[in-house]
């Protein structure tokens, strides 16, 4: 039935969350919002995994389901191996997004976990938007494991007690939760697995099982044609959906399949009825929360909960760190809006800085590790300055910019006033050399916002995971450096830049040695508990047998010499490993014999080699 969304219902509604507390909210993808702009995490990771994938879509019908991006990959699949692999990399990719794209919940996350009286929150999505969200509204003492999933890999994790006594508010992943090594639901296929497991654990005695049994459910942002809504209505009930009159369902079977996601669901274990409510998730969150809020005016109110989500998205790895003296706040202020009424991230000290925070700690880590732009705003105020704060944040931007390649865009001066120079005596020397940019009264003309825009995209979603900071140039690379120089993202499909991600998404598999003679090849950013992420990392994921790589810089002629012999050595012995200690050995005694020590190391010490087993 679809319910009347009056006073009575919401009064009913509310009795039932905060006197009885006898609700569990039943969180789908449709109510998983990320970012600023609240926006839905499945659709854009669909489209950035589709991206990634290089799968096609028109522009008027992009792809708002993995499951769709997922049909594109087995479509294009010649056998089961290759589509099998092509699922591993929409797991990867899925992977890699989630947990280094520095995504914050959304407004809409915050708003329904600022409801205290839920004390589970079950989930059939795979992200950790929703615990996150959890962990910042309702503070608390949690052990490490006090997220849980149904799990292949982990056994079934119960609850820590039975539901009403749990000691803390408590997330559980109904289709597992993302992990590297892949152990949840990302399409259909998987989640009729999770669902076949998810029954199994539900038959079995403990403090799970009855929370759904004895409890109503509120369904946000499921669809009625869900498997795992029909199932856990069917547990709750004791029979079948089909069972129950046709008109309960009659508003989802007449929706769009666009729409079906858009549904707010009420199941009372009292009557057994589903109440259709027909309003999107989004908005019926922040009506509930506002009303529970109205009962409960002691607890922060939706202003502080955005400025919550607002600060933390925009201190996000790549954001822009806007630098000013104090009397130019209005402008900066200004410049700021702007820039975010456009969607882009920006670090500004009036949003970010807290009382009884070390002010120059906090500026000086966004400075020196998170921003991936630094906008120095100058103006004949700030020219006169000798000693302030945003001297000392210039200062650390232009020591930081010094360890960037020439071609990469860091530090921006931008003169907001008609004064000149456009760079004046105190901005840091080595920024005298960087060309500037005049925008009188912080005006900012469309095409310079889209500058900035793609700016921050190039480094913020790409250069941040090592995997792409490592790679080959061939044909038409120079071409890609040099839009990316103008803020311009080319196409990846034709870019001459092979990342290290890239190779590991070959088959490389029975592939006896893939030598990498070229400078710095085996460079990459070490990771606790991951080692080196490189070329190195990409060849042996995909499959290479033998991974012969350099440490530093090599002298060409030399390494022609050393590499023939290598290659005659390897073929003979059939071991790539002793073949070039052998060779390396014979050219260390050479060159140290004519040139001395130090020459012998340079020129023929970068050379190592890395092996794993037979696939």
């Amino acid at each position: 039935m679809i319910a009347e969304l009056n006073d009575l219902f919401w009064n009913e509604l509310l009795t039932r969350i905060v006197e009885i507390q006898k609700v569990i909210p039943v969180v789908g993808p449709g109510a998983i919002t990320f970012g600023p702009a609240d926006n839905l995490l499945h659709p854009w990771l669909a489209q950035q995994v589709a991206a990634k994938c290089n799968r096609q879509f028109p522009a008027t019908d992009l792809p708002k389901t993995l499951q769709q991006v997922v049909d594109e990959q087995r479509r294009t699949g010649a056998s089961y191996e290759e589509k099998r692999e092509r699922l591993g990399l929409v797991h990867r990719y899925v992977f890699n997004l989630l947990t280094g794209s520095g995504l914050h919940p959304g407004v809409t996350l915050y708003r329904l976990t600022s409801i205290k009286d839920f004390q589970l929150f079950l989930t059939t999505s795979f992200d950790p938007l929703l615990a996150r969200a959890v962990e910042l509204t309702q503070p608390a003492p949690r052990p490490a494991d006090w997220v849980r999933a149904i799990s292949f890999r982990d056994g079934f994790r119960d609850l820590p007690s039975s539901f009403g006594e749990l000691p803390f508010e408590c997330v559980y992943h109904l289709l597992g939760k993302i992990r590297k090594a892949p152990d949840c639901a990302l399409w259909d296929d998987e989640t009729l697995a999770f669902l076949r497991e998810l029954d199994q654990d539900l038959r079995s005695p403990g403090n799970l099982s009855p929370a759904p049994h004895d409890s109503h459910l509120l369904f946000l942002g499921l669809s009625l044609d869900n498997w795992l809504m029909r199932f856990l209505i069917q547990v709750v009930k004791g029979k079948h959906l089909s069972e129950l009159d046709r008109d309960q369902l009659y508003l989802s079977e007449n929706q769009e399949t666009g729409e079906r996601d858009q549904v707010v669901v009420f199941f009372s274990r009292l009557t057994h009825q589903l109440r259709i409510i027909p309003m999107p998730p989004r908005e019926f969150i922040a009506e509930l929360a506002r009303r529970w809020r109205d009962r409960n005016p002691q607890n922060p109110d939706d202003t502080a909960l955005m400025k919550q989500a607002h600060r933390l998205a925009h201190r996000a790895p790549g954001c822009i760190f806007v630098s000013y003296a104090s009397p130019d706040l209005s402008i900066a202020e200004y410049i700021v809006k702007q820039l975010q009424d456009k969607g882009l991230l920006v670090w500004f000290d009036k949003q970010q800085l807290l009382p009884g925070q070390d002010w120059e700690a906090e500026f000086s880590e966004a400075v020196e590790q998170t921003c991936g732009i630094f906008l120095s705003l100058i103006s004949d105020t700030s020219a006169q300055r000798l000693t302030a704060y945003n001297i000392l944040e210039r200062n650390l931007a232009s020591k930081r910019r010094d360890r960037f390649a020439d071609s990469e865009v860091f530090y921006i001066p931008l003169r907001i006033d008609e004064g000149e120079p456009l760079i004046p005596a105190n901005e840091p020397r080595a920024t005298k050399k960087i060309h500037a940019v005049r925008k009188t009264g912080g005006h900012l003309d469309d095409d310079f916002i889209e500058y900035l825009r793609r700016l921050q995209v190039t480094q913020s979603n790409f250069f941040k995971n090592p995997m792409h900071r490592s790679g080959l140039a061939l044909a038409g690379a120079q071409t890609t450096l040099e839009a990316w120089k103008r803020g311009e993202v080319p196409p990846i499909d034709n870019d001459g830049i092979v990342t290290a991600e890239d190779m590991a998404a070959l088959d490389l598999k029975g592939t006896w040695l893939v030598t990498l003679s070229a400078c710095d090849t085996g460079s990459g950013e070490v990771k606790a508990g991951e080692g080196v992420l490189g070329l190195r990392r990409g060849f042996l994921q995909a499959g290479a047998q033998h991974l012969l790589m350099t440490l530093w810089p090599i002298n060409d002629e030399t390494t022609v010499q050393i590499m023939t012999d290598f290659y005659d050595a390897a073929r003979k012995t059939a071991n790539p490993s002793q073949a070039l200690a052998d060779v390396q050995r014979d050219w260390l005694v050479k060159i140290r014999k004519e040139h001395g020590l130090t020459q012998a190391v340079r020129l023929a010490g970068p050379f190592v080699m890395s092996s794993q087993g037979k696939p």
